[in-house]
């Protein structure tokens, strides 16, 4: 009390006059319904009743866009690991695709070998059995095969007058083709997962459009485009060229 009083005193000589904490502010219209009100404050817009009723509303644009941000981040991130997720799958098919390429001409490559040594032992050929090997692995080799050891191989015999190894060797070249050839689809196919016929396509394609590297390369390449095929990855330009087509189609109706 005596602080109080001191401190009136005080003002008094500053000859200043004390007022109220608070002081009733004129009359407003509210913004929204135009009812007038007394303002709580010098910055009030909307009477008591709506002034809840917009901040009511601003909370729940507030959710809304913050629920729409974290839609489209979903969206984002979901789009984000399917394209991840394709692309892995791409590699993945591609690695398993060569893989498998490879693993299949190893296979051929010893079915060749057992035709050749058998074949040279029959002839009685010397080092048959790395002869064999050596040839194999030619015929292993992409722009090689048994061919380029037996044909030579043969006129050089020819020539020095060995006629019964000449006949032989062209027999050993026929048949290692003949069997590869058969075997090939099938091994292929097996080792990548492929239709034979699939795969018999996909060379005779390859070999048709750029030779002996475009075989090698057709049936992963064709593999890969099959796998993205069945996980949908061309639904988006199968959709638009179908919609095109109708649109087509009604204009000429």
């Amino acid at each position: 009390i005596k602080i109080y009083y001191k401190f009136i005193g005080f003002v008094g000589e500053l000859h200043i006059t004390p007022t109220k904490r608070w002081t009733a502010l004129p009359p407003k219209n509210c913004m929204v319904c135009g009812v007038e009100y007394v303002p709580g404050s010098a910055i009030s817009k909307y009477c008591p009743i709506c002034a809840k009723k917009v901040q009511r509303e601003k909370s729940n644009e507030s959710k809304h866009r913050s629920r729409e941000q974290k839609r489209m981040v979903c969206i984002e991130l979901s789009a984000k690991n399917d394209r991840l997720s394709r692309t892995s799958m791409v590699i993945d098919n591609f690695k398993y695709a060569v893989g498998g390429y490879f693993k299949a001409q190893f296979k051929i490559m010893v079915v060749v070998y057992v035709l050749l040594l058998a074949g040279f032992l029959i002839l009685r050929v010397h080092y048959a059995f790395l002869l064999a090997l050596l040839i194999a692995f030619l015929d292993f080799l992409p722009f090689f095969g048994t061919g380029t050891a037996l044909l030579p191989w043969a006129v050089y015999k020819f020539m020095m007058g060995n006629y019964r190894l000449v006949v032989g060797l062209l027999i050993l070249y026929g048949v290692t083709q003949l069997v590869r050839q058969l075997i090939q689809p099938k091994l292929v196919g097996d080792s990548m997962g492929l239709d034979p016929l699939v795969t018999l396509v996909l060379l005779y394609a390859g070999y048709k459009a750029g030779g002996v590297l475009a075989m090698i390369f057709a049936v992963p390449v064709g593999m890969i485009v099959i796998n993205l095929y069945k996980a949908g990855a061309f639904d988006y330009i199968l959709d638009d060229v179908r919609i095109l087509a109708e649109g087509i189609l009604s204009l000429r109706e």
